[in-house]
């Protein structure tokens, strides 16, 4: 009867470990384009998940203010944030990954 109560317990509180929902939001790169409105559209979209991937070209000049700014707006400072800055010519990106940050983006 114990093993029973203790296995009951056990997974109680396994219901409660869940991943939650990922969104990913990339700012790519291309020569003469600026694609600022499609990233706002893909944020826009992820306004109703729980975690987020930024993922910013590095061949902005300002790339890494840009994924700093992005952390500040849309992760959970409170929560762990990952963050990944390309280290040689086959990194493109820099990354981050976070817990989605409640503002006016995320619906009631």
């Amino acid at each position: 009867m114990k093993l029973i109560f203790i296995l009951l317990i056990l997974l109680n509180f396994n219901n409660n470990a869940e991943a939650g929902t990922w969104c990913k939001a990339v700012y790519p790169y291309k020569e003469g384009q600026f694609f600022e409105n499609e990233f706002q559209k893909q944020l826009q979209i992820c306004k109703n998940n729980d975690n987020l991937f930024i993922s910013i070209s590095k061949k902005y000049t300002n790339a890494s203010h840009l994924i700093n700014a992005a952390i500040a707006n849309y992760c959970d400072l409170n929560r762990q944030v990952l963050k990944s800055e390309p280290y040689n010519e086959n990194d493109s990106f820099f990354s981050a990954v976070c817990v989605f940050r409640k503002h006016f983006l995320r619906e009631n």
